[in-house]
């Protein structure tokens, strides 16, 4: 099982740092730029988790969205940004040779809970 962050910490302007919800309405508002630090941002995140894993393709993902509250959220909004940026990660750190459909051929989202520390618990179905 993999843990995943729900925000990352980027540096917006020199010296100056600021955190960033993972989530597709931040996605959507950003400029690239800020897009691609916190992907990059996300990406170191999980380095110790994924830099010595290898995954047998295909694969089916399964996210479990944990939140610090009991506040209404979409949880599609937060986890197509997460499933974005964790395929990419698979990719990048040679879990996996690609990330289309002939590696991954499902994600399922769903809710978890509340947890006092938001988080996302990734699990590899049939690999």
């Amino acid at each position: 099982m993999i843990i995943s962050p729900t925000s990352v910490w980027i540096e917006k302007r020199k010296g100056k740092f600021e955190k960033c919800e993972l989530n597709l309405n931040s996605y959507r508002n950003n400029h690239f730029i800020i897009n691609n630090k916190i992907k990059q941002a996300y990406c170191e995140a999980l380095y110790e988790q994924l830099y010595k894993l290898r995954l047998n393709p295909p694969i089916t993902i399964e996210y479990t969205l944990y939140r610090a509250n009991l506040r209404k959220f979409d949880i599609s909004n937060v986890l197509s940004v997460i499933d974005k940026y964790f395929s990419d990660a698979l990719v990048y750190y040679k879990c996996l040779e690609d990330d289309n459909f002939n590696y991954i051929e499902k994600a399922i989202y769903q809710y978890g809970g509340v947890r006092k520390e938001p988080c996302v618990e990734i699990k590899f179905l049939n690999c």
